[in-house]
């Protein structure tokens, strides 16, 4: 939980720099969100086996994790579903809470507004335009097909 909210954490203050290139901050976010979407689908055995190792250290009992335990809210009477331990932590807290993470920045940093942002990055007068890139003015036309006629776009 630290280390995933680390990385949010990372970003927030990386997006809050004044100096912050916007390229850059881009790549930053795409860089969280893979790095997010990474653990999600790699780090439960790593995360499980720190947590056991912290528990045996200080004499916690670890569940066996191919018991079973009714769903929440759910009673075994009232005819609740039965999932394994390992099912619940790691289905239903550990990638649910890695989904919300990544599903709230990509509402925050959307695939449209930040192709907008890489594609006026390239209109920076910065060091003579070095970041200047045609095909991102091509894209950003593109982006707002309404607003050009077909001679803007030949060559």
């Amino acid at each position: 939980m630290i280390r995933l909210l680390g990385k949010a954490n990372n970003l927030s203050q990386c997006l809050q720099l004044k100096n912050q290139n916007v390229v850059r901050a881009m790549g930053f976010i795409k860089t969280t969100l893979d790095d997010i979407q990474g653990v999600r689908q790699n780090g439960w055995d790593e995360l499980f086996k720190e947590v056991t190792d912290f528990c045996v250290k200080y004499n916690i009992v670890v569940p066996n994790m191919e018991d079973t335990r009714t769903v929440n809210g759910c009673s075994r009477s009232w005819g609740g579903q039965l999932v394994t331990y390992n099912h619940h932590f790691k289905i239903e807290i550990f990638n649910v809470l890695h989904d919300q993470l990544i599903v709230e920045l990509n509402n925050r940093f959307a695939e449209r507004s930040t192709q907008l942002l890489r594609c006026i990055a390239c209109l920076d007068s910065k060091n003579s335009f070095a970041n200047y890139n045609e095909g991102k003015l091509v894209d950003l036309a593109n982006m707002y097909v309404a607003d050009f006629s077909t001679y803007d776009f030949c060559p």
